[in-house]
Parts: C-alpha cells; sequence; structure tokens
C-alpha cells in the first residue's frame, strides 16, 4: 500500500468515526524466490491500540482466504510487533527450512539479507 492510499485511508477513516483508532502493522515483506528481505513497510492497518514492539523480531505469515474458501495465501513477514494482526499467524517457532525459519535467516544476515533495490 503506497504512502498516499495509507494516508487517504486513515483519513476516511477518520471522517466516518471519530473515535476509531488505527494503528499500523508495519514489517518487511520475505521474498521466498530470491530468499531476501523488501524494505520495511506498512503490511496492514489494523484497528484498535499497538501493543507495542518486542525484544528482536518475529514472523508472520498471512491467513487471507481466496474468495472460494480456499487455502491460505502464506506470504510471510518479519516485523517487531508482538502480536499478528487479524487474518496473520505468528509462524516466529516454524520448524527449520520453513518459510519463516528462512525469513529470519534473512534478517540475521543484515544487509545481506535484503533485496537489491533497483535504481
Amino acid at each position: 500500500m503506497g504512502i498516499v492510499s495509507f494516508v487517504s485511508l486513515l483519513g476516511a477513516a477518520s471522517l466516518g468515526c471519530h473515535n476509531l483508532t488505527v494503528h499500523t502493522f508495519v514489517g518487511q515483506h520475505y521474498d521466498k524466490t530470491n530468499d531476501c528481505l523488501d524494505p520495511k513497510g506498512v503490511i496492514d492497518v489494523v484497528e484498535g491500540t499497538a501493543h507495542g514492539s518486542c525484544t528482536g523480531v518475529r514472523c508472520f505469515v498471512s491467513q487471507t482466504k481466496d474468495p472460494k474458501g480456499g487455502a491460505t495465501d502464506g506470504e510471510v513477514f518479519v516485523s517487531t510487533s508482538c502480536e499478528p494482526a487479524p487474518d496473520f499467524r505468528d509462524g516466529t517457532l516454524d520448524p527449520d527450512g520453513s518459510a519463516c525459519a528462512d525469513a529470519l535467516l534473512a534478517y540475521a544476515r543484515g544487509k545481506d539479507g535484503a533485496c537489491p533495490t533497483s535504481t
């Protein structure tokens, strides 16, 4: 989600309900094909107050269903958030060889685990 659309979403939310509290669920998307992490960005906008950051990072897996009720889409993100947003599960303790384990290894590589950016 781009910054402009994010700001528009927050603006629209505040017009519809003056007491609505939202926070951003921020992290880095894991590119399974290239075994690297994209730059940090907004993953989702969540209703309610953020619960703060944890020590270290966690891995979250998207659990969004397709329109026909099929399998989860399984996108993987590394984040400092303590709890998953709705429609995400905490995969931090998934076994070695899992997408979350690989994403956390990419994070541990530091800048060597970052996806190359196009210039």
